[in-house]
């Protein structure tokens, strides 16, 4: 039921000019795309994946690819663990939850996840367990200034966006004084006294004019004293 109900959905994108405001699907970037993509597809369909819709391109002019659907695309497929940059869906069939969450995460890439359910232990438990980024319960993935976004395997380290994205352009500098000298030790040793003796302090410098936060960790280990 899911699958004839996708496929038409699919079959009702407008394919055209992306300068047309009824255009839903546009080209791709480059002829080599456009060619990277029919390889995929033949790939594929070579391993034992069939096509239940699209497959092909669309007019003669142009990097156009018609919106495609492949089932059946078995693990040993080389374009199994690929990403298709273009209009085409793959589609698994999951038994339970559980093989559920082992084809989501049998891939080497982890941007992001959507999660469609109305069961809350089900969401609970999927947004725990996919291995991503970021993973969107009944909704798209789309990144949001709010809130850090970033993958995890093959899809990249790090974070931009949010306060985590900030900590990006700043640099981290530690300065870490193992004994407390005070001023009576530094007369008796013949030294001059600090007039402003410095603990230890961590501290965010901001990179291109980013704002950051100051923290300061004070660690007396004479005294065994520590502040934060």
């Amino acid at each position: 039921e899911f699958e004839r109900a996708f496929i038409e959905q699919m079959k009702c994108l407008q394919v055209g000019d992306p300068l047309d405001e009824a255009t839903q699907v546009g080209p791709l970037a480059s002829r080599e795309a456009l060619r990277k993509l029919e390889a995929q597809i033949d790939i594929s369909v070579s391993a034992g994946a069939r096509v239940l819709l699209g497959g092909c391109r669309v007019g003669h002019r142009g990097f156009y690819y018609a919106p495609t659907v492949l089932t059946e695309l078995v693990p040993s497929a080389s374009t199994y663990n690929e990403e298709f940059f273009g209009p085409v869906a793959v589609l698994f069939c999951a038994q339970d939850i559980d093989e559920a969450i082992r084809l989501a995460n049998d891939t080497p890439f982890g941007l992001g996840a959507s999660v469609w359910t109305n069961d809350e232990l089900q969401c609970a438990r999927l947004a725990r367990e996919i291995e991503a980024g970021t993973v969107v319960v009944n909704g798209l993935v789309a990144s949001d200034a709010r809130f850090p976004f970033g993958g995890v395997k093959r899809s990249g380290y790090g974070r931009e966006l949010g306060v985590y994205g900030l900590r990006e352009f700043v640099n981290l500098k530690t300065v870490h004084i193992q004994d407390w000298c005070s001023p009576e030790t530094m007369e008796a040793a013949g030294a001059s006294t600090c007039a402003s003796p410095v603990l230890a302090e961590t501290e965010q410098r901001p990179v291109r004019r980013v704002s950051a936060s100051f923290e300061c960790i004070i660690n007396n280990t004479a005294s065994g004293r520590s502040a934060e």
